[in-house]
């Protein structure tokens, strides 16, 4: 195993890649009496990555705390192994999150089905989500401004930073201006190899947004994302600039295909014809369904689109 590099005063990084994929996914822990991790990556990881890595780090330490960001599979997978081996281990995520955390099936059939016939998710996807996760295990909710004290006396504070997915949060540490942020912003879409392959994820345009906001203002001198480098400052702001710019890329493009003098058009046929316009490496799928329905819901509640049934499918239209 690569020894994890330290990206901070306590903090290290172990860098892998989702299961059966080639995405970029980074795992960190942070030093203490009992170490903490976030977050616990895909089924298999906390056994075979971070348990070791703490072990080679610091001989007969363990892991005493891990902190879930949000619970999208690649990121819980590992609660219910981590528990086990590393008894009395408890597991946070914000309270928004929590019930996903807490039962990975609830998580597949809620948040896979989120779209019901509008765009339904195929059934290898489910699979292959389900197959990320391990059995249920206990999840404590956090709040937003919750400390986690660390063993020199400096606390990682809890931001909630929603848009992602409801409950996402990132762990800031103010001495340093670090900022574990995990998945919730996502730049112009996840890359492998320097290729866009999906579209950035989110279910709350304006929770979004928000959280694009909190982050610039943090102004982080180091930034922590999941799928994506190590940031410092200057890169960090860009990749506000570059999050901020894509959700107005899209909304563009939803607006632009809306605002012509045609039939109303379904999500799906919608999905297929702007995440090209916006993203051409990308191919459109449920999962970048759900950000093309986060703008239809935004648009729906400022009264600008409506939809009426075709079939067994909502259509949208301008009002």
């Amino acid at each position: 195993m690569t020894p994890p590099d330290r990206v901070a005063t306590g903090v290290h990084r172990i860098e892998t890649t989702v299961t059966g994929t080639d995405m970029p996914l980074a795992i960190h822990l942070v030093e203490g009496a009992s170490w903490l991790v976030t977050d616990t990556g895909c089924v298999g990881m906390m056994r075979d990555l971070a348990i070791p890595a703490v072990q080679a780090l610091r001989p007969g330490a363990r892991i005493g705390r891990a902190v879930v960001s949000h619970a999208h599979a690649d990121h819980f997978g590992g609660n219910a192994e981590l528990v086990e081996a590393q008894p009395g281990c408890r597991v946070y995520a914000h309270r928004d999150d929590v019930a996903w955390a807490r039962e990975p099936a609830w998580h597949v059939r809620d948040a896979y089905g989120a779209l019901g016939p509008d765009y339904p998710c195929p059934d290898a996807v489910s699979e292959w989500v389900a197959a990320l996760l391990g059995p249920p295990a206990p999840v404590a909710p956090l709040d937003a401004g919750d400390r986690l004290e660390l063993d020199d006396g400096r606390a990682l504070r809890v931001v909630h930073l929603p848009g992602h997915s409801p409950g996402h949060i990132g762990l800031w540490e103010p001495d340093e201006r670090l900022l574990i942020l995990s998945d919730a912003l996502l730049g112009d879409g996840q890359r492998v190899d320097g290729r866009v392959v999906a579209i950035p994820a989110y279910v709350d345009v304006d929770a979004y947004l928000g959280s694009i906001r909190t982050v610039r203002s943090m102004t982080p001198a180091t930034t922590l994302p999941n799928h994506f480098p190590v940031m410092d400052a200057e890169a960090a702001q860009a990749f506000c600039d570059a999050s901020e710019t894509f959700v107005q890329r899209l909304d563009d493009a939803i607006r632009t295909r809306l605002d012509r003098q045609d039939a109303p058009v379904t999500l799906r046929a919608l999905t297929a014809e702007v995440v090209p316009a916006v993203a051409p490496t990308v191919e459109a799928t449920m999962v970048s369904g759900l950000s093309v329905q986060a703008h239809l819901d935004a648009l729906a509640r400022r009264g600008l689109v409506r939809w009426t049934m075709a079939g067994r499918e909502r259509a949208w239209s301008p009002t």
